[in-house]
């Protein structure tokens, strides 16, 4: 029999892990509410918040993002603030931050997102592309500058997620 001390460390714990996976996603809610474009609102509740993804280390990954891309492509209109960053130093995910947030290393066609909330699935992508000729086939029908369907990437994650677990998930300590 369960004593009371018991159950109540039962639902404490039950009730932060609650909460914490709720911040996250009622941060992911705000920035939706926020998001005038349609289709970051279907990125973001399709899979930011389908994925459980981290909103916190998904703006750090932004932060390294606009950082290299305002010094590579300084009219593109990213915009980095590097008073901030003397302040509060950038922390992207390790992936990110190893092969995104210094070199420009990126196949065309793959949107600024999928770079940030999902770093390891690009790379492993990269690493094994070979394993992928019926999904190159596909990816090779959009011209250059086409936007892929959503329904393209939702594939690509899933397939990631069978054998990995997400760098950017929200993690509960």
């Amino acid at each position: 029999m369960l004593k009371q001390w018991q159950v109540t460390s039962k639902i404490f714990i039950m009730g932060l892990f609650s909460t914490l996976f709720n911040r996250n996603k009622r941060q992911w809610m705000i920035q939706w509410g926020e998001e005038s474009s349609a289709y970051m609102k279907r990125v973001i509740d399709g899979f930011f918040i389908k994925d459980n993804i981290d909103f916190e280390l998904y703006m750090e990954n932004n932060r390294a993002n606009n950082k290299l891309m305002s010094l590579w492509r300084p009219h593109s209109g990213y915009e980095h603030d590097s008073d901030l960053e003397s302040i509060i130093p950038i922390r992207p995910s390790p992936t990110f931050k190893k092969y995104f947030s210094e070199e420009d290393f990126r196949a065309p066609g793959n949107p600024d997102w999928f770079y940030i909330g999902y770093p390891d699935v690009v790379k492993w992508i990269q690493k094994n592309i070979n394993h992928f000729s019926h999904w190159e086939k596909r990816f090779e029908q959009y011209e250059f500058g086409e936007s892929i369907p959503l329904a393209f990437f939702r594939e690509v994650i899933d397939e990631y997620k069978k054998n990995h677990q997400l760098e950017c998930k929200f993690k509960t300590q």
